[in-house]
């Protein structure tokens, strides 16, 4: 048998051991012996590795990180670089320098003969103490990548993505890159409420403006706004007392159902008089003022993934008013067959 000197590391100390390798036959007491040299190695090799070390305080991870710098790495003036001919190894480490907010790659260089075998080899910059975001137009670099994207969601909240040996900061989250659009065709009560949601998923982020979605609705400057029709409800529901802005349901039957019917004629009223406004020559939007906030219009909402479930998480919750939480129903009824594991999951991570 033929021994080669390795060194491995546990808590800063290095210790020398050996890995035996099988030259021509052997007894089946050196085939033992070899067997357990190779799971001791492997062993240490678990028990050393920086990915178990991920989730552990930031101060023990640099220790990690500096025990193999200092071990087998070389120092230059503005970065650290080491060697191995591990590739799990120099991916751990690379994952190591992103939890620690290092800039970091790595690349592989081809053996130099057949006894050698492929080393790879990693970069670690000191000048930089956090992963660079691209945040002028003239900064960024267009390259043709034909390899594997690998990409997992930080702290953050941004999506690192790793293409040629080097982690990028490239968004927020992939969920945003799937796109819904509905259209709709709602009453002006719950149309107010969709749109109050969706304006507040734009949002600022790291001095970038964030849009989550689009939204473009029928003007009631150029259609006649008593087109569609107006809502009324199958049922009235009493005001909450606990709650004011929820309501009840009228289970004791104290509104009768003459009130609805007073509804529909307020309605009716309101469309004849617009319809007396337009007649007149009055401007489409000065007449639509007249009408009740029951008359529906219809909309095209385009958002992402992320978008959607976030509104209906919200928008299924039991203070929500009964009417939107029956849209989120129907939006939920039509997007889960087309993205089922994403939304489940999405939908169970929080409220």
């Amino acid at each position: 048998m033929e021994s080669n000197e390795l060194r491995d590391i546990l808590n800063g100390y290095f210790g020398d051991t050996s890995r035996m390798y099988r030259v021509g036959t052997i007894s089946s007491e050196a085939e033992n012996l070899l067997q357990i040299t190779q799971e001791c190695l492997n062993k240490a090799i678990l028990e050393v590795r920086p990915e178990k070390y991920f989730g552990d305080t930031t101060s023990f991870r640099k220790g990690i990180l500096d025990g193999l710098l200092n071990s087998d790495g070389s120092k230059k003036r503005n970065s650290y670089t080491f060697s191995t001919t591990s590739q799990q190894l120099i991916v751990d480490l690379n994952r190591l320098c992103v939890t620690l907010g290092k800039v970091a790659k790595f690349n592989k260089s081809k053996p130099k003969n057949e006894i050698h075998n492929e080393c790879y080899k990693i970069m670690i910059l000191n000048r930089s103490t956090s992963p660079r975001i691209w945040s002028k137009r003239n900064e960024i670099i267009k390259r043709t990548y034909n390899g594997n994207v690998y990409c997992a969601t930080s702290t953050t909240g941004l999506l690192l993505v790793r293409r040629n040996g080097c982690q990028l900061i490239c968004g927020n989250s992939p969920f945003r890159h799937v796109q819904f659009t509905f259209m709709c065709q709602l009453p002006e009560i719950v149309t107010r409420q969709f749109y109050k949601h969706v304006v507040g998923i734009a949002y600022s982020e790291h001095g970038t403006r964030e849009i989550d979605h689009a939204w473009n609705e029928v003007s009631g400057r150029y259609i006649e706004a008593t087109k569609l029709g107006f809502w009324i409800p199958d049922a009235l529901r009493l005001q909450s007392k606990s709650n004011k802005q929820g309501s009840v349901p009228d289970l004791g039957g104290v509104l009768g159902p003459n009130l609805i019917q007073d509804m529909i004629e307020h309605n009716e009223r309101s469309e004849a008089l617009y319809a007396k406004l337009i007649a007149a020559g009055v401007a489409k939007e000065l007449a639509r003022s007249v009408l009740t906030t029951s008359f529906n219009t219809k909309f095209i909402w385009t958002c992402s993934l992320q978008a959607l479930v976030n509104f209906i998480k919200l928008r299924l919750h039991v203070h929500a008013q009964k009417e939107i939480q029956m849209v989120a129903e129907i939006l939920l009824e039509l997007a889960r067959p087309i993205c089922p594991i994403s939304i489940d999951a999405l939908l169970s991570d929080s409220p």
